[in-house]
């Protein structure tokens, strides 16, 4: 079984990777199981579940939440969840039945043991992370006794073949498979020139927030003020 986990796409401000474009990748290249997860919205895998026509592809609906200990990512959601209190988001993903991984561990402003008890797998590689921070996270996931996944961290659609996890056998239930079943990280060579271009990406969009913001508020603002008079002949 051939999955890719921990794909993005524009509705994370630093993405530009269309659902329909991640989802024919998958199809493309004999991809069983695509987990779409965009930065605090479920938008992005639900699009990708409403296209998917293929019978052998299974879309995994999920998330990656900012809270203040970092990124936590959350699988098989059903109701999109609050960013915030990392307790918080945790409790609301177990509530759903949902899996918790710890993504890029290296970025974690705080790791804890009270934080990877609740934790269900560590992403052991991130196509985004330097070879140093992809070491710290499988020897964080090694002391745990957490089962590792890899993660592209895809904004574009050129970070789609950066990297597959292969599941050697599977369970009915695919969160068995997940977290219990044997598996391949199949690792290529990753650019960090998207992550350069990511943070332009987001920038730009906060900035056309602005504008529009702005905008909006000089419109309202003029209501209220009085009108010019004539000066007359």
């Amino acid at each position: 079984m051939k999955a890719l986990f921990h794909i993005h796409t524009r509705y994370s401000p630093d993405a530009l990777l269309s659902p329909a474009k991640a989802l024919k990748y998958a199809q493309d290249n004999g991809f069983d199981v695509l987990a779409v997860t965009d930065h605090d919205t479920l938008a992005g895998a639900r699009e990708a579940e409403k296209l998917n026509k293929s019978s052998r592809l299974s879309i995994i609906t999920g998330a990656e939440y900012s809270t203040e200990k970092g990124h936590i990512i959350g699988l098989f959601l059903k109701d999109d969840i609050l960013p915030g209190n990392s307790v918080d988001v945790i409790s609301a993903i177990k509530s759903q039945g949902g899996l918790v991984v710890l993504p890029h561990p290296v970025r974690l402003k705080e790791v804890d043991d009270e934080l990877m008890r609740h934790v269900d797998i560590v992403e052991g590689h991130n196509c985004r992370v330097d070879s140093a921070g992809n070491r710290f996270a499988m020897e964080l996931a090694r002391a745990y006794d957490k089962p590792v996944l890899l993660g592209n961290d895809a904004h574009f659609a050129g970070e789609l073949k950066l990297g597959a996890v292969e599941f050697h056998n599977r369970y009915d239930d695919p969160r068995k498979t997940i977290l219990k079943a044997q598996r391949t990280l199949h690792v290529k060579s990753s650019s960090h020139h998207y992550k350069q271009i990511s943070g332009f990406i987001h920038s730009y969009r906060q900035y056309g927030l602005y504008i529009a913001f702005m905008r909006e508020f000089m419109e309202k603002i003029t209501k209220f003020l009085p009108k010019p008079t004539g000066s007359g002949k």
